[in-house]
C-alpha cells in the first residue's frame, strides 16, 4: 500500500476498532463504506495486530465476503480462548494445592475487560511464579499434558496440543532488559486474595504500571502494535478513576518512563475516546501501526543504532552480536550448550549456518536496513524516540 493509502485504511481499521470496544452501532453497508475502502486490505492489517476478533462485532451483519474472514478469526479466537480458561483454571487450581505464589498476567486479565474476551487474542498464558518452586512448577505441567520447551534465561515454557503454550516467569522482566532494576522481580505490586492464600493478582496499580512498562519495552525494541494501546484504553475505562497516580506517576518518573506513559495514554483516547490528535501523536500512532503486533526488525536495528557513540561503531556492534549472539541467547536456542559452554564457538557456527540456510530473506533484509541506516535517518529516528518518552 502506498502511504496515503495505508493512512486510509489505518484510520477506518481505528474507527472500527472505536465502535467495538464502545459497543456502537456503526454500518459497514457496501454502499456506505469509504469509496477508497477495500475491506480486505483492513482485516489484513487488523490480522497483522491481531485484532481482527476485535472488528468482528461492528461487521458481522455486512454482506460484504470480507465479513466471513473476521468471522472466522473470531471464532478462531472463541475456539482457543474457551481452551485457555479452562487450562488458566486448571493450573491455577493445581499451584493452589502447592501453595505456590503464580499471578497471571497480560492478555488473560485483560480479555476480560473486552465487551467479550475473545475480541482479545492471545498467543500465550503468561505467569509471574515464586522460582523457588520451580521443580513443582514442572511437576504440575507434566501432570496436566504439557511438553517442556528449551528454557530461556528468563522464563520456563510448556506446549500442549493443539494451541497451549504457557510461560512462566520468575520476573516481570528479562534479566538485562531496561526496566530490569526499577520493576522486577515484580512481587512488590501483588496482593493478598485471602489469608494463607498463595499470591494470584497485581494490584490494580501495579498491572497497569507492567502493562505500560511492558509496551514501552515493546516500542523500544521493535515497536508495539495496536492491541497495546486497545489493552491500556480498556483497562483505563475500567480502572481510572479508582487508580492512585501519584504513586503510578512516581514509579513511572523512576524509571524514565512518565512522558511515554502519558503519550500512550493521551493516543489511547484519540483512538477510541475522545481527545483530539496532535502532530507528535499522530506520529506515535503512525509508528505502532506499521510495527504489527510484536513490531519490526527495521526499529529493532535502528532502535540499535541510536545508543550513543559513532553510527560506525554501533553497525560494527549489531553485526557484531548477531554473528556472535551471547551465551544466554545460545543457551535459549540450543539446550545443550549450557551444559557445554566451552562449545560455544561450534553453536556460533551452528546458529549462523541455520540462518544462512533457512533465514535467506531476513538475512537479505537485515542488511538492507544496516547499510541504508546513515546520520541524518539515526538522528531523526533517536529524536522521535525521545519525543515519544523514551
Amino acid at each position: 500500500m502506498s502511504n496515503t493509502d495505508f493512512k486510509l485504511h489505518s484510520e477506518y481499521l481505528i474507527k472500527l476498532l472505536r465502535a467495538a470496544l464502545n459497543s456502537e452501532c456503526i454500518s459497514v453497508m457496501p454502499d456506505e463504506i469509504p469509496a477508497k475502502i477495500d475491506m480486505k486490505k483492513i482485516f489484513y492489517l487488523a490480522k497483522l495486530h491481531s485484532v481482527a476478533p476485535a472488528v468482528y462485532p461492528v461487521i458481522k451483519d455486512s454482506p460484504l465476503p470480507a465479513a466471513r474472514l473476521f468471522e472466522e478469526e473470531y471464532k478462531r479466537s472463541w475456539r482457543k480462548n474457551a481452551i485457555q480458561y479452562i487450562e488458566l483454571s486448571n493450573i491455577l487450581s493445581k499451584t493452589d494445592e502447592f501453595s505456590i505464589n503464580c499471578i497471571p498476567l497480560k492478555g488473560s486479565v485483560l480479555k476480560y475487560l473486552y465487551p467479550s474476551p475473545e475480541m482479545r487474542t492471545m498467543a500465550d498464558i503468561d505467569f509471574l511464579y515464586d522460582g523457588r518452586k520451580t521443580s513443582d512448577i514442572l511437576l504440575i505441567m507434566y501432570a496436566l499434558g504439557y511438553t517442556a520447551n528449551p528454557d530461556s534465561p528468563n522464563h520456563h515454557t510448556f506446549y500442549k496440543e493443539p494451541v497451549m503454550n504457557v510461560e512462566f516467569h520468575e520476573n516481570l522482566f528479562k534479566k538485562d532488559n531496561d526496566f530490569t532494576e526499577f520493576f522486577n522481580p515484580g512481587w512488590r505490586y501483588s496482593k493478598q486474595t485471602g489469608k494463607d492464600k498463595p499470591l494470584r493478582e497485581l494490584t490494580d496499580e501495579g498491572f497497569y504500571i507492567y502493562l505500560v512498562a511492558h509496551t514501552a519495552q515493546h516500542f523500544h525494541n521493535g515497536g508495539a502494535g495496536i492491541r497495546n494501546v486497545m489493552d491500556v484504553w480498556v483497562y483505563l475505562k475500567k480502572y481510572k478513576d479508582t487508580l492512585d497516580w501519584k504513586y503510578i506517576d512516581l514509579e513511572f518518573r523512576r524509571a524514565g518512563i512518565y512522558n511515554f506513559a502519558e503519550n500512550l495514554k493521551d493516543l489511547a483516547d484519540i483512538w477510541f475516546g475522545s481527545s483530539k490528535a496532535s502532530p507528535l501523536l499522530d506520529e506515535f500512532g503512525d509508528y505502532i501501526i506499521r510495527s504489527g503486533t510484536y513490531g519490526t526488525r527495521a526499529n529493532q536495528i535502528n532502535n540499535t543504532l541510536c545508543k550513543e557513540g559513532r553510527l560506525s561503531t554501533n553497525k560494527l556492534r549489531v553485526i557484531f552480536r548477531t554473528i556472535f549472539p551471547p551465551y544466554e541467547i545460545i543457551k535459549s536456542k540450543y539446550p545443550n550448550a549450557g551444559k557445554y559452554p566451552f562449545l560455544l564457538p561450534i553453536y556460533w557456527i551452528k546458529n549462523d549456518l541455520n540462518a544462512l540456510i533457512n533465514r535467506k530473506q531476513d538475512i537479505k533484509y537485515w542488511i538492507r536496513t544496516i547499510s541504508k541506516a546513515n546520520e541524518k535517518k539515526i538522528k531523526d529516528h533517536s529524536e522521535f524516540m525521545k519525543n515519544c518518552g523514551l
